[in-house]
């Protein structure tokens, strides 16, 4: 009986190729039902947000579809964020534009480097804001069903 290598699979084998040439890429494709742990596109995920000032701060990541794109929202800023594969379970997230949903407030944007869980139902990052304000960032999310 002959099987054919799942989508997800060959998702993931490509990820580890290039991540030993030395290349990164967009997180974008993946499997149907989202199983591959280095592509979460078109995912959901929820949890919590900490810095060296504030700490469990409720915090949800949408990770979109097509170019590598996604949305996290935290302490009423909405940020448009840039992801990027860069190991087999290893995503570098990077803010691109931000809108405060309170209103008359300033923001840094973010960089995370975040660690998906072998199951990839979570995931764990850590960073800071592009001015270096706000040091010791934390996320910790988790895969909404």
């Amino acid at each position: 009986m002959k099987t054919e290598p799942s989508l997800g699979l060959l998702c993931l084998v490509a990820s580890i190729a290039m991540v030993a040439c030395g290349q990164t890429r967009p997180v974008s494709g993946g499997s149907s039902d989202n199983s591959s742990a280095s592509s979460p596109t078109d995912t959901q995920w929820k949890g919590i947000y900490g810095s060296g000032t504030s700490a469990n701060i409720p915090a949800t990541l949408s990770v979109h579809s097509q170019g590598g794109s996604g949305t996290l929202t935290y302490d009423g800023y909405e940020e448009t964020v840039a992801i990027t594969s860069t190991g087999p379970r290893t995503l570098s997230m990077k803010g691109v534009s931000y809108r405060d949903l309170h209103g008359g407030r300033t923001f840094n944007l973010d960089t995370f480097t975040l660690q998906i869980s072998p199951d990839g139902n979570s995931m764990n990052g850590n960073g800071g804001d592009t001015s270096s304000v706000v040091a010791n960032e934390w996320l910790q999310l988790q895969k909404v069903p």
